[in-house]
Parts: C-alpha cells; structure tokens; sequence
C-alpha cells in the first residue's frame, strides 16, 4: 500500500478575476484526479463592514484509497471560476461590460477597434457602447454580459430581475409597491411591480434576516455562513 501521510493535496486554481478583469491566455488543463476532485473557494468571511468576499474555485484531488478531511469554507459558485463566501447566491456581483470609453470621436459611428457599437446594460442603464477588444487567447466572461430589461432603458446584468428596479434614492414615486429586496447582503426598498416579467420570479424578496444587520437569500439557514 502506498504511503500518503507525507503526500500534499494539489489545490489548482483559476486567476483572481474581477468583474471585468480578462484571462491572459487559455486556462492550463487540469491534471486528470484519479482519485475524488472536490471544489474549493479561495474567498474568506468577509472582514467587519464588509458584505461580500470575492475568491475564485480551486480544486482539491484526493488520491484513490487515502482519507481526506479538507477544511472547505461554505461558497457560492458565480460563474467564470469565481465565488464567494457564504450560502447566499445574492452575494456574486454584479457584471458589468468592458466598454471602452474613447473607442469613438464625437460623429463617428464605427469603434476604435473597427466594427459597430453594441448595445449594452452599463450601470443599469441600456446605451450603445463599444466594447474593449479581445485579448488573444481569451478564456473569460464576454465582454458583454447577458442583460434582461425592465422598462425605462433600465437594465440588470444580475441574475436577479430586483436589481433592475430603482431604488428610493433613485426615484421618489413608486407605482408599483416599495418592496424589500436582499442584493450583496444588504436590505434596500426597491418600485417593484406588482407581479414579476414572464418568466421571473422575485426571489430576492424572499431571504432571512442576519446578524449585524445583513441578510441572506434563502431561509435562516442561508445566513448560518455569516452569523
């Protein structure tokens, strides 16, 4: 039988990537686990004041027939090799595009990097925009997220239709109803109308009360990562 008390588990993990951040190249290959692959998040609790801790996936290769015990933080997946810390998928940010803001001189109509505008969801906001060119070899998010509207030229990249809606500090008349909405671990009342687009649901107006005034998507279990 093989000796594995000296042996170290390989933890293999994507580069830190920020919302808009972009891989160099293409992501190296995994070495093939002939044993049991588990994932891990390289976020942490978040430190006092802070809501959300940002990390990206590892991955933890237990060889066949020995007894791994990894201490493993709780974490959300948010796409792209990246997570966070905690139970609560509110907490994964929110993506924006990579526009680049000089690509075009005033009564141009074609971008810097050559081809057209695109429209684009840039801070809640639908515009025309174009977009920073693709590194070589890129193996990232897309330049221009997935964007769902909501009326108004409002926009969201979330995956949650709430964050689309204006806030009180955004708007002073509601006609729908002020309604609660739990979004990066903090409660803010949002005009949401009285019924969800097809298709959606709000399910950022369900979520638990935490410790330290945060909150959690989900049930009181959701906040057991932060209390």
């Amino acid at each position: 039988m093989k000796d594995f008390s000296s042996w170290t588990p390989m933890v293999l993990s994507a580069a830190t990537l920020a919302t808009t951040d972009a891989f160099a190249g293409p992501p190296m290959p995994r070495p093939t686990c002939e044993g049991s692959e588990s994932k891990t998040c390289s976020a942490t609790q978040p430190r006092a004041g802070e809501r959300i801790s940002l990390g990206h996936i590892g991955y933890n290769c237990c060889p066949p027939g020995a007894s791994c015990n990894y201490a493993y933080v709780p974490f959300t997946e948010c796409g792209h090799e990246t997570c966070v810390y905690g139970r609560d998928p509110g907490r994964c940010p929110t993506r924006q595009p990579a526009v680049d803001p000089n690509a075009r001189k005033d009564g141009e109509k074609t971008c810097k990097y050559g081809g057209m505008p695109e429209q684009v969801c840039l801070n809640r906001k639908v515009t025309d925009a174009c977009l920073l060119p693709y590194p070589t070899n890129y193996s990232g998010p897309p330049r221009n997220p997935p964007f769902t509207t909501c009326g108004e030229g409002r926009c969201t990249t979330s995956n949650y239709i709430e964050d689309c809606y204006p806030t009180r500090a955004e708007t002073k008349t509601c006609d729908g109803a002020w309604t609660p909405v739990c979004l990066g671990g903090t409660l803010t009342d949002r005009c949401l109308p009285k019924a969800p687009p097809t298709g959606a649901t709000f399910a950022a107006t369900e979520f638990a009360k935490c410790k330290g005034g945060s909150c959690a998507i989900g049930d009181d279990g959701a906040c057991s990562s932060f209390d």
